[in-house]
């Protein structure tokens, strides 16, 4: 098991949370909690914003669990960095995403202060895009293991 595996294995974790409590309650309840209760009632109406819920994060949320996994597990070492860069890279996004929704409400505040406004979206993104990273830069070529 390379050290890549365990970063998997750990992103996949890191979003349990976040899994556990959209089967428990309303997605659109969950995502309003992680953004400090921002959303408004028209927010929450909104058909796109309902779509970007109910979908894409949903979609993201699995492919953010199975496909680390399946990486971890299943992928041999020359796929692990392919997918270790499509996770961080869509990490890297819904930590923009995340923080697109949460700024307009904290528009007072100076920018660092509004991109870290939400620290279990920050922990939660940036925690997977630091194990990955590390994993990715630990990880050997099957070429130089051979040498």
């Amino acid at each position: 098991m390379h050290l890549i595996d365990l970063s998997f294995i750990v992103g996949a974790a890191l979003l349990l949370p976040i899994a556990g409590q959209m089967l428990l309650k309303p997605p659109m309840d969950v995502v309003d909690e992680l953004l400090d209760n921002t959303l408004t009632a028209s927010d929450k109406a909104s058909a796109a914003l309902l779509h970007i819920i109910y979908i894409d994060w949903g979609k993201n949320i699995c492919f953010h669990m199975l496909l680390p996994l399946y990486a971890a597990f299943m992928a041999p070492v020359s796929a692990k960095k392919p997918i270790a860069c499509i996770l961080m890279l869509n990490a890297l996004w819904a930590l923009f995403v995340a923080h697109g929704l949460a700024s307009p409400t904290h528009m007072d505040k100076p920018y660092p202060e509004r991109l870290y406004a939400n620290p279990m979206v920050v922990a939660i993104c940036g925690g997977n895009i630091a194990a990955l990273l590390l994993g990715i830069m630990c990880l050997r070529s099957s070429k130089a293991k051979r040498a």
